[in-house]
């Protein structure tokens, strides 16, 4: 029972508490957004090098492909909307270069936003744009459910 006398260590314990709540939510937050990093960085991989299998792997359908009005159902329909936005990407595309990710927790999932860049083989800069992806935690660890181009934002 709180009283008069005891009312110091009952508050210093309760704020210990709260503390050590907040450490164990706040590293938690940080392994997921290390997580999804990694994640993100090997689908960039996979990106450059058109294994569409390798991107289809970082999906979990059903995709909302929002910019495009479409909905993959499966990986095979994610495999079919990479391969049209490899054929109809910048000419000479070679690489990407990821220029910011920041990774933002909302409810249940993560928002990655993430600005990069496209250069062709001189590294001549052909396109920055901004794309939101949506993360969530699967039985295959964090895989993309969505994602958006940013058209109004600064470089």
């Amino acid at each position: 029972m709180i009283n008069e006398k005891n009312w110091v260590p009952w508050t210093i314990n309760i704020c210990l508490v709260v503390f050590v709540i907040a450490l164990l939510y706040n590293e938690s937050s940080f392994k997921d957004k290390r997580e999804i990093e990694k994640v993100y960085r090997a689908y960039i991989e996979d990106f450059i090098e058109n294994d569409f299998e390798g991107i289809a792997s970082y999906f979990e359908p059903p995709v909302n492909f929002k910019n495009f009005g479409i909905i993959a159902k499966d990986k095979l329909q994610v495999i079919l909307v990479y391969k049209d936005i490899k054929d109809n990407i910048q000419a000479g595309y070679a690489y990407s270069n990821v220029d910011s990710l920041k990774i933002i927790k909302k409810e249940d999932f993560y928002i990655a936003d993430v600005i990069y860049s496209r250069f062709n083989l001189n590294d001549e800069n052909l396109f920055t744009g901004n794309t939101l992806y949506e993360f969530k935690k699967t039985n295959d660890g964090w895989k993309m459910v969505s994602l958006e181009g940013i058209t109004d934002f600064e470089s």
